[in-house]
């Protein structure tokens, strides 16, 4: 058997312009080390090689590492429809001996499985080579990842913009005097410039919070107006307890298009929801968030989305099920159900609901049928495996006392000052006029400020602890 590589792409897309996306499959009868593409003239670009391949695994199992064959790739390519594409593939005969470089031409435009030779005439030598090993060099990894973001925007940016919260969430790290009373540090909008200048070709969305409240930061609007005019393909969203939404803030929010916002709410009733968030006002919080899905109305745009976070405990599941139609009714695009992360010693153990695996697996059933009758898009954790049952004469329905007329708000205005505002126009091809996908695979880069600082020699936030129950 002459030695060969056998190729298979499963997908190739072509989008606008040059961009090109391909995923599919390489094995050899040689170990496949690296695999580099050439996407118009000299210049090549490394392919994203060793994904999880069981099923080529399973029809080719003589091949050397077939289990791990998966590539992926995105990015520009010049070669046309009709005409191969050049592969520059590493080769490895014996770990103990140098691998070799070898120049192969693929058909892009086929999914059937290819055979290529490879032996003197297709060897890379001398400068060829040397250019080969020097692009998947690890100190050219960096270039090589810019320009691939460069490409095609994928990374989705967060970070919190301050330390602080408002409120000491009974499930949460404020409720520690030690961080609640630490001081008070804050990205101003030129360190937030400076920091988002560098990063923003391959940004596409940021979130400006991972577990602490950005509407207590002063420098929010000068970050709002600076990403809405500088960069404003990228979308913006922030985890927010809308406390301290008022009027000013929903007017700076729908004026620089904020992509989603997610409102963290654990409770249907103003007792439960005020014990659990300490230091809230239910008719405070809930007042603000329907004046902003008024405004939205009034403006007839359906940006900001609106996510709600519940965080479930032993303590509220009884009330989940009815926050579904709550969600709907402040105008939910979808819920987010989570547990308690048990991080010591913010959190009560009874409360976790691992303890009571049959009363969750009980309400998970009532929040499926919610959500299906509200159409509601929603997450929620599988069911826990147990014997145990949970018996419905425990259970007490929650009514929804909660509507736009009967709630009793004081934050909601007759005459809201946003309800003339002038929209922050957008150029054309701008994509923040779409709402956010809510699932799917992201790049992310959490951003911890105090390294950042300590490079920078600013003063600048100590990082949040990143968590879901945030905000």
């Amino acid at each position: 058997m002459r030695a060969h590589v056998l190729f298979c792409r499963d997908l190739a897309l072509r989008e606008a312009g040059e961009i090109i996306r391909i995923e599919g499959w390489a094995i050899g009868t040689s170990a496949v080390r690296t695999i580099l593409l050439n996407t118009g003239e000299a210049e090549f670009e490394f392919v994203p090689y060793g994904f999880p391949r069981p099923d080529v695994r399973r029809k080719f199992p003589a091949y050397p590492n077939s289990d791990k064959s998966g590539l992926r790739f995105t990015g520009n390519l010049q070669s046309p429809v009709g005409r191969p594409a050049r592969f520059c593939v590493e080769i490895c005969h014996d770990p103990s001996a140098p691998a070799e470089w070898h120049a192969l031409d693929v058909n892009l435009d086929t999914t059937d499985i290819q055979t290529l030779e490879f032996g003197a005439a297709t060897r890379l030598s001398g400068v060829a080579e040397t250019a080969a090993a020097q692009i998947v060099a690890p100190e050219n990894l960096e270039a090589r990842f810019r320009r691939t973001l460069e490409a095609k925007r994928g990374v989705t940016m967060r970070l919190d913009i301050i330390n602080k919260c408002n409120l000491r969430c009974v499930m949460c790290h404020f409720s520690d005097d030690a961080v609640f009373k630490r001081p008070t540090r804050q990205l101003s909008g030129e360190q937030f410039k400076a920091l988002f200048d560098g990063l923003a070709p391959g940004i596409s969305q940021v979130a400006l919070s991972c577990g602490d409240e950005p509407l207590t930061s002063k420098f929010l609007p000068d970050i709002l107006r600076y990403l809405a005019t500088e960069h404003p393909h990228v979308a913006i969203e922030f985890c927010t307890n809308a406390m301290l939404m008022r009027a000013p803030i929903r007017d700076l929010i729908m004026e620089t298009r904020v992509a989603r916002l997610l409102f963290s709410i654990d409770a249907v009733t103003k007792p439960l929801l005020e014990s659990i968030r300490v230091g809230s006002r239910y008719e405070q919080l809930i007042g603000n968030i329907l004046a902003l899905r008024d405004l939205k109305e009034r403006h007839q745009t359906h940006l900001p989305a609106f996510t709600f976070n519940y965080v479930m405990m032993n303590r509220n599941i009884h009330e989940a099920p009815a926050f579904v139609q709550m969600g709907r009714t402040l105008g939910a695009e979808s819920i987010d159900f989570r547990h308690m992360v048990p991080i010591p010693p913010y959190f009560a153990p009874d409360d976790l609901l691992s303890a009571h695996p049959a009363k969750y697996n009980f309400y998970r059933e009532r929040i499926v049928a919610a959500a299906a009758e509200a159409n509601l898009a929603y997450y929620l954790p599988a069911a826990f495996v147990t014997d145990e049952t949970w018996s419905a004469e425990d259970h007490a329905e929650v009514g929804l006392a909660i509507s736009s007329e009967s709630l009793p708000i004081q934050q909601k205005e007759v005459a809201d000052p946003g309800s003339d505002l002038p929209l922050m126009p957008y150029p054309a091809g701008a994509r923040r006029d779409q709402s956010p996908k809510i699932s799917g695979p992201r790049f992310a880069i959490v951003l911890f400020l105090r390294s950042w600082c300590a490079t920078k020699r600013r003063s600048c936030p100590a990082p949040g602890m990143a968590r879901r129950s945030g905000g």
